[in-house]
């Protein structure tokens, strides 16, 4: 019997799959949230971001009705306003897929909602 791998060389194998089928949902999970985190921060300077830009499309406003500045800083603002809630929009979407993948890794429904700690450091 030429080159025939033996019993225990077989077992070792099969129990490093069975560690990987283990670790696997584990790994996704941790992966998912670390993901979710970062799209939780990216809102919260999104929401800076659009308070800031409210702010300056009120000022231009004030300053066109005084005759001190020019109409094109209101559109400017306005524009970079609604950019900012696509990308809003976008960053919400997101959090609901990843929300599905944690409780589908979870085995739990879809639907279950949850928040996850933005205090983690790991």
């Amino acid at each position: 019997m030429p080159n025939m791998p033996s019993m225990n060389a077989q077992s070792s194998v099969e129990l490093q799959k069975e560690d990987v089928v283990v670790n696997e949902p584990l790994y996704t999970a941790k992966k998912t949230i670390k993901i979710r985190l970062v799209i939780e921060k990216k809102l919260k300077v999104l929401d800076e971001m659009i308070s800031l830009l409210k702010f300056m499309m009120q000022s231009a406003e004030i300053r066109y009705k005084n005759g001190l500045g020019k109409n094109n800083a209101y559109y400017k603002a306005k524009a970079a306003l609604a950019n900012a809630e696509n990308m809003q929009l976008m960053l919400q979407n997101e959090i609901v897929q990843k929300r599905i993948a944690i409780n589908t890794v979870m085995n739990r429904t879809a639907d279950k909602v949850f928040d996850v700690d933005t205090n983690y450091v790991g």
